[in-house]
Formats: C-alpha cells, structure tokens, sequence
C-alpha cells in the first residue's frame, strides 16, 4: 500500500498506488475538518485502503488540534468503530 500524503492546496488526503488515487476530501473550517468524502477506485478496495486515509485525517486532526464533523459515510463509520477517537468529534 502506498503512503498517505496530505495534499493541502485540494483539502484533501491521498493514496497513489498503479496510477489510481484514492482521497478523503474536507473543508477546512477553522478548527473544524469537514470530511465530506472518501473515494476509492474499485480497483483498490478491500485493501484498507480508506481506512489508511481515515487514519490520516484523525493523526491529523489530533496534531493540530482540530474537530472531525463526518458527513462521509465511510469516516462516520470508521469513528464509531474507533471510539477511541470520539473526543475529536463534532
């Protein structure tokens, strides 16, 4: 699997790996990351990658001290399976 990169110009997280991108789209707004998206290609599911890019957006969040509000299905349910993380939640 290839690394996360936080591509902060297009507010968002990224996986490349044969040519395909996989991301976690956000707004910024102020202390708060809107997480409105989280896309894999077919092509790379199954393989953790979303959960990669979730992981992310969390690390993220914690170092800068900012709140998740998930519109994404996926991220709502990727923080319901951590709970440990339910302290960044808004």
């Amino acid at each position: 699997m290839s690394q996360v990169t936080h591509n902060i110009n297009e507010s968002r997280f990224e996986s490349t790996e044969n040519g395909l991108t996989a991301v976690a789209e956000y707004i910024p707004q102020g202390e708060i990351i809107v997480v409105t998206h989280v896309i894999v290609p077919p092509q790379l599911r199954g393989r953790g990658v979303a959960s990669s890019l979730a992981a992310e957006v969390v690390a993220y969040a914690r170092r800068e001290k900012k709140k998740i509000r998930p519109y994404c299905s996926f991220m709502i349910a990727y923080l319901e399976r951590h709970s440990e993380h339910s302290d960044l939640v808004v």
